[in-house]
């Protein structure tokens, strides 16, 4: 019985911090207020200034025009404005932690501005057409993050980024997405598909990143001979940084190399897990050439002359592949 009274008073004084009037409306309703409710109050209060729900906005390309991009009805048209508007928001005194929720279409817009610790949500079924939402510029990169040596905030302004159900599109020989640097980055159920055959250079290329995930996303190419350079290139970066990132439960057909780590980087802590990855003729499935990467339980497929997983540098961990060179199955069931 008591604990039912303090839940029953724990759910009153909420509701009278959260949605009652204020403790002076009560006085002067003659309603006395015991000072340990006053102090529950209050702290209630607080709490709840601190601890505001993050922000969310609305994108929509259908609509005639932007509005303040609070709701459906006044949504903003393009994806832009809504980063915009969640890297300005300080809602209750927070830090941006928005979620951006966009509505199925095909966006023709190169993002160049990053949101930072926000969520973006396609809403739809994504890798069709017309049916999710689609980043498909007319020329140029998806999203692209240029670092900047003289603003230390441009360089981490990906920190906490999420896109999330989001198809990436591009027509000319460039990145569908670039990172000069990319820290707790996710991409989540997303699709990488090329718009003209061949053309788009890499799905995603990253010189410097800490962090980044990439999670049960596919990568769709029209013929063996028509996909990425690699669907994963790291390259050039400033600190040679690929560390505690993850590829876990995607599936890749590339008719490049697939995943591509370059010389000198230091992979401490990454992991390749659970992806089907299929290079064709002569590619490769992983090269790994910085050292420390896991590379666990894949299902590797290359064509003739190809490698499943090619390695120099340091240390790599390798366990519970499938990989198929050729026609010939091969089960790996040790490592390093």
């Amino acid at each position: 019985m008591n604990t039912m009274k303090r839940i029953l008073c724990l759910s009153l004084l909420l509701l009278l911090a959260t949605v009652g009037p204020s403790l002076a409306v009560w006085e002067q309703l003659g309603v006395g207020v015991r000072p340990r409710v006053r102090r529950a109050i209050e702290e209630l209060r607080d709490v709840g200034n601190i601890v505001n729900p993050a922000h969310a906005f609305y994108v929509d390309k259908n609509v005639t025009a932007s509005g303040d991009g609070d709701q459906w009805s006044t949504a903003f048209k393009t994806i832009a404005e809504g980063i915009t508007a969640a890297n300005a928001d300080t809602t209750g005194g927070v830090v941006p932690g928005s979620h951006i929720f966009i509505n199925p279409g095909v966006y023709a817009e190169n993002l160049t501005t990053m949101p930072y610790s926000c969520t973006l949500i396609g809403l739809g079924k994504r890798g069709v057409s017309g049916a999710g939402v689609e980043i498909h510029p007319v020329s140029g990169s998806a999203l692209v993050h240029t670092a900047d040596s003289g603003n230390a905030a441009a360089d981490v302004i990906t920190f906490g980024t999420q896109f999330i159900n989001i198809s990436f599109c591009t027509d000319t020989a460039h990145p569908q997405v670039s990172f000069d640097y990319a820290q707790e980055v996710l991409f989540d159920h997303c699709t990488f598909e090329q718009g003209t055959p061949g053309l788009a250079t890499y799905g995603i290329y990253v010189k410097d990143a800490v962090g980044l995930d990439v999670i049960d996303c596919d990568v769709i190419i029209s013929s063996s001979t028509d996909g990425f350079d690699n669907f994963l290139l790291v390259d050039d970066g400033t600190n040679s940084y690929f560390k505690s990132c993850t590829l876990v439960g995607n599936i890749i057909r590339e008719s490049g190399t697939a995943i591509s780590i370059t010389t000198g980087y230091d992979a401490t802590g990454s992991i390749i897990i659970n992806n089907f990855i299929e290079a064709e003729a002569s590619a490769t499935g992983v090269l790994e050439a910085a050292g420390e990467t896991h590379v666990i339980n894949n299902i590797i497929v290359t064509g003739s002359g190809g490698d499943a997983i090619s390695h120099t540098g340091g240390a790599i961990y390798t366990t519970g592949n499938v990989t198929n060179i050729n026609g010939t199955s091969v089960w790996e069931v040790t490592g390093p």
